[in-house]
């Protein structure tokens, strides 16, 4: 949900890898990329150890990996709640 209302105010590219973490298990991470820069407001939910590659689009059949992640209703859900709350915060 971060990468999402990161993206809506930063721009960038939204993207995808998948964290290995120290235990070996592999977990779905969603980050931007702005100017070449990443920008990951979320990487320090990850134990100590954890790798994280460069990340890729994941957009399926849609026109970019925001769109794909926005194709599932409960995280259109959640995203919406979440930039509600920030734009609150905002005014």
């Amino acid at each position: 949900m971060t990468a999402l209302v990161i993206n809506d105010y930063l721009g960038g590219e939204m993207v995808w890898a998948e964290a290995k973490i120290p235990d070996g298990r592999g977990i779905s991470h969603y980050f931007n990329l702005i100017d070449e820069q990443e920008v990951d407001l979320t990487r320090n939910q990850f134990p100590e150890g954890t790798v994280i590659p460069r990340g890729v689009e994941k957009k399926k059949q849609y026109a970019s990996t925001k769109d794909y992640v926005l194709s599932f209703p409960v995280t259109q859900q959640r995203y919406l709640l979440l930039k509600q709350q920030v734009e609150e915060h905002l005014k």
